[in-house]
């Protein structure tokens, strides 16, 4: 197995910013943390006075150890094919991005 982090920057949908909330910290960080692999999730909301413009309201680091990022994602659709992961319907999936970093150095 190794260790990534997986990095999600998200946005509520227009006037769903508190079913946002509610689902994220209440059902979505629960039902990951449930799968075998995800070690940690931790979600963080962008600060008022942030210093530069952000496109994204909302960050997520995920500590995971899977063999591969490909066997990452497909163990997340499997769980979510199964219904095991509700997928809510308040994130904006349009301005949803996500990339897993790996240590630079090898533990």
């Amino acid at each position: 197995m190794s260790r990534y982090l997986l990095i999600v920057l998200s946005n509520p949908v227009e006037g769903k910013e508190s079913e946002f909330n509610d689902w994220y910290d209440n059902a979505h960080l629960p039902e990951l943390l449930a799968v075998p692999g995800v070690l940690t999730a931790e979600r963080f909301t962008l600060a008022d006075d942030s210093y530069s413009k952000a496109d994204h309201k909302c960050l997520v680091i995920y500590e995971l150890d899977f063999e591969s990022p490909e066997v990452a994602w497909a163990t997340f659709a499997e769980v979510r094919a199964k219904g095991e992961i509700d997928p809510g319907d308040s994130m904006d999936r349009s301005t949803t991005r996500a990339w897993f970093f790996v240590p630079s150095i090898p533990s």
